[in-house]
Parts: structure tokens; sequence; C-alpha cells
């Protein structure tokens, strides 16, 4: 290797290799930054442009559920499907994704149940399937990625809200017992209907059944709360709710005659409680409704004191046959121990086999048949104060479920 001399201040020092090759690689870290730089700055903007797109995405899917959530609740309130639409277009026209107004893509209306599929359908929907995202000028405009060759991209979201009509049936103990208290069940009845009334959709339903002894009358039939007149019927047969009639060939006095016209009879020889016939009543009016997408309700109220029967006499003997209401007649003789079984058996077999729900409300006795036989959704409430029993009904009514978004 051959050194060749320098001068430095007149002397010489020799060049080496160690000074050549820092030279060198000065070269080299120029020309790998020169390369890299480009790329660098690629991925940064490949960074940020996923970022805003994912951002965009996200704003789609909650403007998608918003709308889905919006046309449901004009589907449920009017049963009109240009209605919900219109209120679809609104709400995504009034949120953003990616900085512009959103907009809407599809709209479907059909049928949908927890656990299974959306359904186009154009009889009585109970869902609505929505996408909604930015579309146009070819969707989310990119900040960076132009480098890249793109300056834009589609983004859109997609839900399905569901709706299903409510149909309840009160079941009200009308029983002597129940003398002192049944203004409180009156009150909780009619706050239920208030609650309902402020919530109902197009095709809700309710009525209500009433039982004494081993008798269940269909006291309101089933009737939609969207109906005015029918609403205002039954709120004014139910501000009239009170206990059996007492009717007898002898003496039978429970609050002065102890004869109430507008409500059924019992005998005097009719006494004691059996709470099943109440539910089989309650279920044969939820069955017989067309609606198969229905959530179906019964709310039992009593005093929580079943009293084993005996067989009637004196409405034998007078040859009464209740045409008023629809009856339902249960089992005599029946014991204390066996209506309390059937009752369980009877809500159970209402879950199992119709998935209808079951609250147990009851003050004054607490039961462990009647905590059993709250079934599905349905709670058992107990209180020994029977003014809680407004609270309560409100509470019920308050939590039943009428929309939901997925």
């Amino acid at each position: 290797m051959i050194l060749a001399p320098v001068p430095i201040h007149g002397a010489s020092i020799m060049l080496g290799p160690t000074m050549t090759s820092r030279r060198w690689r000065r070269g080299n870290y120029s020309m790998i930054y020169g390369i890299m730089l480009p790329i660098f700055i690629g991925f940064t903007a490949l960074s940020v442009d996923t970022s805003w797109q994912r951002i965009s995405q996200s704003q789609a899917q909650d403007v998608a559920d918003a709308a889905a959530y919006a046309a449901l609740v004009q589907l449920r309130q009017t049963g009109d499907a240009n209605l919900a639409e219109e209120a679809a277009k609104t709400v995504v026209g009034r949120n953003r994704v990616g900085a512009l107004p959103g907009e809407l893509g599809d709209i479907e209306f059909g049928s949908w149940e927890r656990g299974d599929v959306f359904k186009p359908t154009g009889q009585r929907p109970n869902a609505v399937r929505t996408t909604a995202g930015r579309y146009s000028d070819g969707g989310v405009k990119l900040q960076f990625a132009k480098i890249w060759g793109k300056d834009s991209v589609q983004v859109e979201g997609s839900a399905v809200a569901a709706s299903r009509s409510l149909h309840v049936v009160l079941i009200m103990d009308i029983t002597g017992s129940f003398a002192s208290e049944i203004h409180n069940a009156r009150d909780a009845a009619l706050t239920f209907l208030d609650v309902l009334e402020d919530l109902h959709g197009k095709y809700d339903m309710i009525g209500m059944a009433v039982f004494t002894y081993r008798f269940s009358n269909e006291w309101t039939p089933m009737f939609y709360l969207s109906d005015t007149v029918d609403r205002k019927a039954a709120r004014l047969q139910w501000e009239t709710l009170n206990v059996a009639s007492k009717t007898t060939t002898g003496d039978c006095k429970i609050r002065g005659d102890g004869k109430y016209p507008q409500m059924p009879r019992e005998y005097c020889d009719e006494p004691g409680t059996d709470h099943h016939v109440g539910i089989i009543m309650a279920r044969q009016m939820l069955l017989e409704q067309s609606d198969p997408f229905a959530y179906r309700a019964t709310i039992l109220l009593t005093d929580g004191q079943p009293n084993g029967l005996k067989s009637s006499s004196q409405r034998n003997d007078v040859g009464y046959v209740e045409e008023r209401w629809r009856e339902y007649a249960g089992p005599t003789p029946h014991s204390s121990d066996a209506i309390k079984k059937t009752t369980v058996d009877e809500a159970v077999i209402s879950w199992e086999d119709h998935r209808i729900h079951q609250w147990t409300v009851t003050f004054r006795d607490q039961n462990a048949f009647l905590k059993l036989a709250a079934q599905g959704d349905g709670k058992y409430f107990y209180t020994t104060n029977a003014s809680d029993l407004v609270p309560i009904f409100e509470e019920i009514a308050e939590s039943l479920p009428l929309l939901i978004v997925e």
C-alpha cells in the first residue's frame, strides 16, 4: 500500500485507510437517507391516513346505529315505512362522517328475533337494517396517501335495530282478603297503563285477567294501546277495579253490601285463592294474538296466600253461569299445596313452551312458590306495604324491553 504524504504547516503526515473509510461512510449515509426519506414520508402518510380512515369508519358505524334506531322508533310509533326512512335520512344528514355529512346507503324493513337473523319482509316489520357512510366523490378524503396514488376511501357502517310488539296481561287477585288494599292495586294498574301509554308502539297490546276462588275471567280483552277509544274505555273500567262481587243466598257482606256488579261473582261458600287459574287465562289471551314476534309478559298481583278450595254448592244450586266475561274454571277440591305446585308448573309451561315472561308481585304474605313462578325476564317483588304497589308496577312497566340495536 502506498501512503501519500500530506503537508501540514511544514510537516508531513501519512493518510491511512481510517480517514478514507470515514469519508466513504459519510457518503453512504447521505445516499441511504436520500433513498429512505420518501419511504419514511410514505409510512407517515400511511399512518396518518389509516388513523383518519379508522375514525371515519367508527363515525360511519355510529351514524348507521343512530339511523336504524331513529327509523325503528318512527316505525314503532306509526307503522309507516316511508316516515321511518325519512327519519333515518334526517339523522344521517345531521351527523358527520370524515368531516362531511353522512350519507344513507340502504335501508330495509324486516323481522328479527334475538338469536335470529334479519329477514326482509313487508308484513308488519319489527326491524330495520341500515347502512351509512361516505360514498360520493370517492368517499372520505385522505391527506397524504396521494403519494401512493390514492386520495379517498369509502367507509360504511351497518346496523340492525329491532323492536318487538309488547303484549302484556295484568293478572289481578280480587279475592276477599284483598278488600282493604284493592285501591292500591287499582292505582298500580292505572300507573302501569300510564307508562305504557307514553311508550307504546303501534302494535303493543294489553289486557287484564282477574281471579277469585277457582275462577279467572278475561275482564279486559287484549286491545291495542294505539287505539285511543279502547284505551279510554279500559281506563274507565280499571278505575272500577274492586274485589269480587259477594253474592249469596244468605248473609255475606264485605265492605258494605259486598256487591260490586262490575266485578265477577264470588259466592259465600267459595273461600280460597287459586293463582294458577289467572296464569292459564292470561296465557290463553296472549296466545290468541297473531303476532309471532311479540314480547309476551304477565304480571301477577296477589296478597300471596293460597287457600285450599272446596266444592261450591250455592253457585251450583242457583245454576249461575258467567256470561259477561270469558271464564276459566280450575279444579276443585284443591289443596293449598296443590295450588302452589300448579301455579309454578303453569308459569313454567308459559315460559318454556310459549316464551311468556312472568313477574309476580305480592305483599302481606311472602311465599316461595310465587318467587319460583317468576319466569323468563320476570322478577319477584315482595312488600309488606300495599302503597309500594304503584312504584313497583311503574318499575316493571319501564323495564319492559322495547328497542334493541345490534
